[in-house]
């Protein structure tokens, strides 16, 4: 008896290793906004158009099961599965880890592009590094990551709320939903990583240091970064700045907030390089406390340049507001090391930025979603 109950403990043991070693489906939505399933369209037997999955895994050689008509390996990390209309479920084969079966929330469309992103074990959805490459022309292959956070999408009430304590007339409180999940920069864009990019030469900032945010640009300056980082990109998705919206949500803790009053905490000094403890400029990244996500710096150090115009808040909800469709100014968002006031530190305060302008103490955050 005590040998059979030996062996059945050792092998719960056993089973409990091989399910920590599973694969996990971490992210699967449609998204309308992808036209690639029509756009580069495989038919069924009967010549019907299938729906195409674009599988994230970065995991070679994995095959794939279940009503499908094709599939390919696209970039290396990325894998285009074409399925019939209808399609239910799929199993994902690799020869590393046990089939993994998927059932999807609701069937396979005809025409429509779906993202799955399936992650291995010990990989962490709440944190991702997107990868760069560059050949200098020697031959040489240079490769740079870049850590982003998670921000699942949500509701919440953006602009002067209560803990705001704002009487500003241009944060109006109004209620925003964020329908798309999105990895945001944990850090501010360095030095590092702008030279990376952009080329040493093309670094202008007055406070030099390789982890030190990168400062002294313009919002036009932020554009020619956004489309040079794309063209680097390892795999899917797109670099770009985050809009109004995006950059508040992410510094409310997003999917996690607390409704502090500065991103990550109601003491200003626990989380942000400021005026008060730290008027010759700003630091190395990631030297404060980090807000519920993981990004540092949100508040202090470098103010952050979004995309939208800058205009007053209406009280009215919105759903992935982009800001208005014309206007002067853009905005920027967060505070910096030359702020005076602390009421100019706030997660809801907001600043214009001319965008042909450069300031001294502006920099950036960048947005990557598929």
């Amino acid at each position: 008896m005590n040998k059979v109950f030996a062996t059945l403990i050792l092998l719960g043991i056993s089973t409990l290793g091989v399910a920590a070693q599973t694969l996990k489906v971490s992210d699967f939505h449609q998204d309308p906004s992808d036209l690639t399933a029509r756009a580069k369209q495989e038919l069924d037997l009967n010549g019907t158009p299938c729906g195409l999955i674009k599988v994230s895994l970065s995991v070679p050689d994995a095959k794939f099961e279940g009503d499908i008509i094709k599939q390919s390996d696209e970039g290396k990390s990325e894998y285009w599965v074409y399925m019939i209309d209808g399609a239910s479920y799929i199993n994902i084969k690799t020869d590393d880890y046990p089939v993994l079966r998927y059932d999807f929330p609701e069937n396979i469309k005809s025409n429509c592009t779906y993202v799955m992103d399936v992650i291995r074990p010990g990989e962490n959805p709440a944190k991702r590094t997107i990868t760069l490459r560059y050949d200098d022309g020697t031959g040489s292959e240079l490769t740079y990551k870049v850590p982003m956070v998670l921000a699942r999408a949500g509701r919440f009430e953006m602009g002067g709320t209560m803990e705001q304590a704002s009487d500003m007339k241009d944060e109006t409180p109004h209620w925003v939903r964020i329908t798309r999940d999105f990895y945001i920069g944990e850090t501010e864009v360095t030095q590092e990583l702008w030279d990376f990019v952009m080329g040493a030469d093309r670094n202008y900032s007055l406070i030099k240091g390789a982890k030190h945010p990168v400062d002294n640009i313009s919002w036009n300056d932020a554009q020619e970064f956004i489309e040079a980082i794309n063209q680097m990109l390892v795999g899917v998705g797109k670099f770009r700045l985050p809009t109004e919206a995006e950059w508040e949500y992410a510094a409310r803790g997003a999917h996690k907030m607390r409704r502090t009053k500065y991103s990550g905490s109601d003491i200003l000094d626990e989380v942000a390089w400021t005026y008060a403890n730290s008027p010759e400029g700003h630091h190395t990244v990631g030297g404060r406390k980090s807000n519920e996500i993981g990004a540092y710096d949100m508040t202090g150090n470098v103010t952050e340049l979004c995309q939208d115009f800058k205009a007053d808040f209406k009280s009215k909800e919105l759903t992935d507001p982009q800001g208005p469709d014309t206007g002067k100014n853009r905005t920027k968002r967060g505070g910096s090391y030359d702020c005076k006031k602390d009421d100019e530190y706030r997660i809801s305060y907001r600043r214009r930025a001319i965008p042909e302008e450069r300031h001294p103490s502006t920099g950036l955050r960048i947005v990557w979603q598929r």
